[in-house]
């Protein structure tokens, strides 16, 4: 009998809370089952959940985890509601019981840290990787400069906002840029409009072609970043992508 490679093993986990965020995100908590060690992973890696059917199969789909390695506790999934799969994720109650297979993905943090500025830009739910790297620096009790660029349509839209202005105070070497796409609520304090070359100018002055650029969100929208790095004389080497399509 062939041994199954350690990353392809299903593990069970049961579902402790799911939070919602927004009116369309949500915040999956889950702890191993009885017997099930934690799952070891990078920060900034990606898991198949498996929803268990009756029948002894499953259905599963990607996505990223939103905690950090160092974190305590539950391990966390941010989930956005758009398909079949992520509508049953939705409604599952507390002590269901789902797999998880992982980790997987080379979207991390680089290897040493140093007082190079990592810089981190997301599309809507495309910061949830970016959000388990914060976690995991702040864990570590990481000097170095952190800079988010967090892009949404509207401010209800935007999960982990509140989460990241604290950060903002909390951790010194942090900036965060956050924009709406779309109509801006009254007292709104951040920037508006799409990502562009002229918002990232002044944040591409502060750190220099040298940062570490890690970007998540839909493919047109890194697309479009990216373009706009390698103008300003981004090394490619140095701008890493993860997919949320």
């Amino acid at each position: 009998m062939t041994n199954v490679p350690e990353v392809l093993r299903l593990r069970k986990f049961r579902v402790q809370e799911i939070v919602w965020e927004t009116p369309e995100i949500f915040t999956m908590r889950l702890a191993p089952c009885e017997g099930e060690p934690a799952l070891a992973f990078k920060a900034g890696q990606w898991v198949y959940l498996h929803l268990l059917n009756e029948d002894g199969t499953s259905w599963k789909a990607a996505f990223s985890i939103a905690t950090a390695p160092s974190d305590e506790g539950s391990l966390e999934l941010g989930i956005k509601v758009e398909r079949d799969f992520t509508k049953r994720a939705s409604k599952l109650v507390l002590d269901a019981v789902v797999a998880l297979q992982g980790p997987f993905g080379m979207f991390t943090l680089p290897p040493v840290l140093d007082d190079t500025p990592l810089v981190f830009i997301a599309g809507g739910i495309g910061v949830t990787p970016l959000r388990s790297m914060m976690r995991e620096l702040v864990c570590q009790g990481s000097k170095t400069p952190i800079r988010l660029v967090y892009s949404n349509r509207y401010a209800e839209e935007s999960a982990y906002l509140e989460e990241f202005e604290d950060l903002r105070h909390s951790y010194p070497s942090m900036k965060l840029i956050a924009t709406l796409t779309g109509e801006h609520p009254p007292g709104w304090k951040g920037h508006t409009g799409r990502v562009d070359a002229a918002m990232l100018a002044p944040l591409l002055a502060e750190t220099g072609a040298n940062a570490h650029f890690f970007l998540c969100g839909p493919s047109a929208f890194m697309e479009a970043v990216r373009a706009i790095l390698e103008a300003a004389g981004v090394d490619k080497k140095r701008v890493h992508q993860e997919r949320f399509d």
